[in-house]
């Protein structure tokens, strides 16, 4: 027998596992861009772009493989009982898919759900031998079976199902995650049409609300017109989901070693997305999305404010060190800052403060909108009241996600077009992730802190800036791909306004080139013509990138 090196239990399949003990687990009745972006940020606008691997499904990890009722199952697949299963009020957020004939399924460790969050993969093909182990270093948000999907046959069919919130409190109602009772069916025609998504692959998103908990399953097909029959094998899979029971919530923001008080009259919300920065959201009306916010946001009266704080992982420059309380001052009012809004400034009448800031280890950004466009003494006293009662622990294990500089040797290239400017390491304050090269129409001034601000401010109003970002961690994989030579820039999407690059709003892509991982924006200022944004495109389609060493 192989040894198990991976953090995910892996169970065989169902036919050399006929004694598995049955599971138990009761139905029930009734079911931002905010900042320079890392790859969390980045995973939410692509979320159903993703390529990433875990272990080799096949290989059983002795005594590991427990199921949601506790038991194991042995090196001879006996399933003899591992102990006396979950103890009452055992939090564990089970997430699987019921065996059956002609699946495999690999499942999330228990011990690991608390860092990486609960997730099952299901395949009616065996998963590929080569397929990476899930962990700090492909776990973002979550992993993903790339290797399996790369070689799946035109009938072969993965599904992918996590949690996308992790939260003590109790989730608002969301209208992409609508109330469902198991089993759930996938009831949208799978499609190609997502971005990125490879044309000989469709892709079906079945998002729900179930138990209390977002629920996102992602079925991936081996064919981009999956056939009737196709498509209801994996409809029977998706039905055999098991979702754990309702979790206990509370209504304190106290978790992941933050606590905030609000007054009785406030709404708020401390959650993180899986292997994610955890965020609050704090208000003075009710926060009706997590994911947008702008509803509640837009709803906003003269006296009334939304507060968002987001912990950052990623290493920066930019974040001031700091001693708590910290406060929002007349001097954070950030006009050209945008947050949980689709990349554009708040609504008329509105005032957004911005203020990084770094304590006991921790980095943060921290939003304030105001429903006023001039907010008084008062209105800021009245948020730094709630803001003093911030209580922030230091990480008892920091996290490892920050990313090592990347070394400058391994050369980076495009095509430029007639009248373009390339510069390299045009921040050079930049270290991870390194703002590698830029290109310009015009001859763009370098520097900056964490992106290149001087270079955005001095966009003129017919010209377009190309930067490229390059992060070493290949954990981030799932969220990066080839840019194929269909790809165009997607004018449809508004761009945004990150904190490391706040001077002219971008678009970002994440891509993959010779096994490296690039982040590119493009900023176009408002009269670039057709010729100028074709040209920018051209850019971004000819990158080159030689190995990293």
């Amino acid at each position: 027998m192989r040894e198990c090196p991976c953090p995910l239990s892996v169970r065989r399949s169902r036919e050399t596992a006929e004694t598995e003990l049955s599971r138990q687990v009761e139905e029930p009745e009734e079911q931002g861009a905010r900042r320079h972006p890392g790859p969390s940020a980045a995973r939410r606008m692509l979320a159903a772009t993703v390529a990433l691997a875990l272990a080799a499904a096949g290989i059983v990890c002795a005594a590991r493989a427990l199921r949601p009722d506790g038991s194991a199952e042995t090196e001879d697949g006996s399933g003899a009982p591992a102990d006396e299963g979950p103890t009452p009020g055992d939090t564990t957020p089970t997430l699987d898919f019921e065996p059956a004939p002609g699946w495999h399924v690999v499942v999330t460790d228990p011990s690991l759900v608390g860092s990486l969050g609960a997730q099952p993969w299901a395949s009616n093909v065996p998963f590929a031998e080569s397929e990476e182990s899930v962990g700090e270093a492909n776990s973002s948000p979550d992993g993903w079976p790339g290797k399996t999907e790369e070689a799946l046959p035109p009938d072969g069919i993965i599904l992918v199902a996590n949690y996308s919130i992790d939260s003590r409190n109790p989730l608002p109602p969301n209208r992409n995650f609508p109330d469902r009772a198991l089993p759930l069916t996938i009831d949208d025609r799978p499609s190609t049409a997502y971005e990125g998504q490879d044309p000989d692959r469709a892709l079906a998103v079945v998002n729900a609300t179930v138990n209390g908990r977002y629920v996102s399953v992602r079925i991936v097909f081996g064919t981009g017109d999956p056939s009737p029959e196709l498509v209801t094998e994996a409809d029977a899979e998706l039905g055999r989901l098991i979702v754990a029971p309702s979790p206990e919530t509370v209504s304190e923001l106290d978790d992941f070693g933050l606590r905030m008080h609000l007054p009785d009259t406030w709404h708020g919300m401390l959650f993180r997305w899986p292997v994610s920065e955890p965020t609050i959201h704090a208000a003075t009306v009710p926060i009706t999305d997590l994911y947008d916010g702008s509803s509640a946001r837009e709803a906003l009266g003269p006296d009334d404010l939304f507060l968002v704080l987001s912990e950052n992982y990623a290493s920066a420059t930019h974040y001031e060190p700091v001693s708590l309380p910290v406060a929002i001052r007349p001097e954070d009012a950030c006009p050209t800052c945008e947050i949980l809004d689709n990349g554009t400034s708040p609504p008329p009448g509105h005032a957004l403060f911005y203020r990084s800031f770094a304590v006991t280890g921790r980095q943060f950004d921290l939003f304030v909108e105001f429903g006023t466009l001039a907010p008084s003494a008062e209105h800021l006293a009245r948020v730094n009241d709630v803001l003093a009662t911030l209580g922030i622990d230091p990480f008892d294990n920091p996290p490892s996600s920050a990313e090592p500089a990347v070394a400058p040797e391994a050369a980076v290239s495009v095509d430029l077009p007639a009248g373009w400017i390339g510069k390299n390491d045009p921040v050079p304050s930049s270290s991870a992730p390194r703002v590698v090269t830029a290109y310009g129409i015009w001859d763009f001034p370098t520097g900056g802190d964490c992106g290149p601000e001087p270079a955005l401010g001095d966009l003129p109003r017919d010209a377009s800036l190309v930067w490229v970002v390059e992060h070493a961690d290949s954990g981030y994989a799932g969220d990066f791909y080839s840019p194929g030579p269909g790809f165009s820039i997607d004018l449809q999407t508004p761009p945004a306004r990150w904190a490391c690059a706040a001077g002219a709003p971008s678009r970002m892509y994440l891509f993959r080139v010779a096994g490296r991982f690039f982040e590119i924006h493009i900023a176009f200022g408002p009269d670039a013509n057709e010729e100028t944004i074709g040209q920018a495109n051209g850019v971004i389609t000819s990158l080159r990138a030689e190995p990293s060493a």
